[in-house]
């Protein structure tokens, strides 16, 4: 009776891990299954990234809500993979947008260097996906880096891991104004990175909830050859 008690419970564990590896990313549920769970978090540096689909509503105007289920799940599904191809932290899905984190659970001077090959790896599956579908569909994306309090907010009895502060804002503001497979940085990003030779410099621009006007850059689709970085797997077709 000993031993199918202690099965059953390491079942319902691995029952436990499974579930809560779907709603939260790896790294949040190996914490909550360790029972490092408190409301609140740390302050450091770290790099945000979003991806939408541009014109979604006008995709699916035609499509079955099956279809129309189906299209993001395909489309997160595989850019989850890129995101954890290069060391990042999904952070939560929004319709069908993406936000993603890299240096969440601590400082990393690369995290800044892999969101951008993140981005780029993000651009060329797309390509891949849309060749194999016989799709059209374009993302944009949006990056930024900066000091950001990542952890568990909400309420005792619900919680939620999430990364808050400018950077994060800003991020999602750039993602909003990117055109089609556009992959716009702010500076810091721009800088950390070492994109600035071969980056487009665009006009400053007026961001909703942002002062000052923000230095805003395009980044080529191919990294320059001179520091690409190391693990960065991007897909050939």
């Amino acid at each position: 009776e000993a031993f199918n008690e202690t099965a059953q419970e390491l079942a319902q564990k691995n029952q436990y891990r499974d579930l809560l590896r779907k709603v939260a990313d790896k790294e949040v549920a190996e914490r909550l299954l360790s029972g490092q769970v408190a409301l609140g978090g740390e302050t450091h540096g770290m790099t945000v990234l979003f991806c939408d689909i541009r014109k979604f509503t006008e995709l699916t105007q035609h499509l079955s809500p099956e279809e129309t289920d189906a299209l993001p799940n395909e489309h997160m599904t595989a850019l989850t993979w890129v995101v954890h191809e290069h060391g990042g932290m999904v952070d939560k899905f929004v319709g069908d947008m993406i936000m993603a984190v890299f240096g969440a659970t601590g400082s990393d001077p690369t995290a800044p260097e892999r969101a951008v090959a993140c981005a780029r790896h993000m651009v060329q599956e797309r390509k891949v996906l849309n060749m194999l579908r016989g799709t059209n569909i374009n993302v944009g994306i949006g990056i930024a880096t900066g000091e950001m309090l990542a952890g568990f907010m909400g309420s005792e009895d619900r919680l939620n891991f999430t990364v808050i502060g400018q950077g994060a804002n800003l991020a999602s503001r750039l993602c909003t104004v990117a055109g089609q497979m556009d992959i716009l940085v702010d500076e810091a990003t721009c800088e950390a990175a070492r994109e600035g030779r071969s980056a487009e410099t665009l006009p400053p621009m007026e961001i909703k909830g942002f002062s000052d006007l923000q230095a805003v850059y395009r980044l080529k689709q191919e990294p320059t050859t001179e520091h690409e970085p190391a693990g960065s797997a991007i897909s050939t077709f």
